[in-house]
């Protein structure tokens, strides 16, 4: 799997006429420039009505394809070069199961976990620019303290 830098951020709220449950959260779009010169969006909003009954479908488009899964994990259909449609299960619906298994499994065998610090710290350095940009309304530089 090939990681991207992503310099630059900027994050858009939602202007709606209701109170909101959280401010810049209740509904928002993030603008992300990678170094290739690539643009990801993330579009979220918790106000859209959900005909699902609780479910949550999120979407990721890609050039060679797309992937649709319900938020919470219980399903994913990837389309592109071959089609796919993976249920992972509703043992472990969240997640936690697995996350702490994972952690149990790198202290016992003293290697990294999958996820690295300096991906989490990259991660929260998007989120930080994200809410810079709403400030200055332009694109933000992430933050490169190491």
């Amino acid at each position: 799997m090939t990681t991207q830098t992503i310099p630059q951020t900027v994050l858009f709220p939602a202007l709606v006429d209701r109170p909101l449950v959280a401010p810049f959260e209740d509904g928002l779009e993030v603008l992300v420039r990678f170094e290739s010169g690539a643009v990801g969006k993330l579009l979220h909003a918790w106000s859209v009505t959900n005909r699902l009954g609780g479910l949550g479908l999120s979407k990721i488009y890609g050039t060679e394809g797309n992937i649709t899964f319900e938020s919470n994990g219980l399903f994913a259909l990837v389309t592109g070069r071959r089609t796919r449609l993976r249920f992972p299960g509703v043992s472990d619906l969240m997640g936690y199961r697995a996350m702490l298994r994972h952690f149990v499994a790198c202290v016992r065998e003293r290697r990294e976990p999958e996820v690295s610090l300096a991906v989490a710290r990259r991660d929260l350095a998007v989120v930080v620019a994200a809410y810079r940009s709403l400030a200055s309304r332009r694109f933000e530089p992430l933050a490169t303290k190491d």
